[in-house]
């Protein structure tokens, strides 16, 4: 702000003050202008005339520009979010599936024991539930894959032969193998099921 300067003289005094005044009055259109040019670009959704006429103040068009500068960083955080929330809603339709799948296959494969088990005398509720019917029918095969096997007196190989020294095999049913080294007896394969009964002889 300008102030007279008693230093100098009078026309002086009157020259720069006059080139402050113009200053001002070129920075004050300035700032107008950018103020007009700012309340133009700031965000007036819903607003009545009233409420115009307050945001057309220099502060309020100065905060609102102040909150517009951030709004790139915002706009891309959102839809950040609803990226993160459609593969988070995404993975749990999956999920929900997969249990729903698994559920299924559950529910058949009780339903294929429960036949499978009457078929061959057994009664629901006394030898087997619906919750072990598939225990109960894996178990069965296994037992009936014995017996067939068993029916044979001829050795056989065995896992943990090669333990042995000229050892013909396992005679099934026998509790050791041929040499007496090791004994032996029937186990489940791995993918042993009343439907595929997978076993074989093992030394242990």
């Amino acid at each position: 702000m300008f102030r007279i300067n008693e230093s100098i003289s009078r026309e002086e005094n009157i020259k720069l003050a006059e080139e402050s005044a113009a200053k001002a009055k070129s920075l004050l259109d300035a700032i107008n202008t950018a103020i007009k040019e700012g309340f133009k670009h700031v965000p007036k959704y819903g607003t009545t005339p009233t409420q115009n006429k307050k945001l057309a103040s220099a502060a309020e068009v100065i905060s609102r520009l102040e909150m517009e500068v951030g709004v790139g960083s915002r706009v891309q955080a959102s839809y950040i979010t609803r990226d993160r929330m459609a593969q988070e809603k995404e993975a749990k339709e999956k999920a929900e599936r997969e249990k729903a799948e698994r559920e299924n296959a559950i529910s058949i494969m009780k339903g294929e024991a429960i036949q499978y088990l009457i078929e061959r005398g057994k009664k629901i509720n006394v030898d087997f539930t619906v919750d072990n019917a598939v225990e109960v029918a894996n178990q069965l095969a296994f037992d009936y894959e014995v017996k067939r096997l068993e029916s044979s007196y001829e050795p056989i190989s065995f896992s943990g032969q090669d333990c042995c020294e000229d050892c013909s095999g396992w005679i099934p049913g026998s509790h050791r193998c041929e040499c007496g080294n090791r004994r032996v007896s029937w186990v489940e394969g791995w993918s042993h099921s009343f439907k595929e009964p997978q076993i074989y002889a093992e030394a242990y």
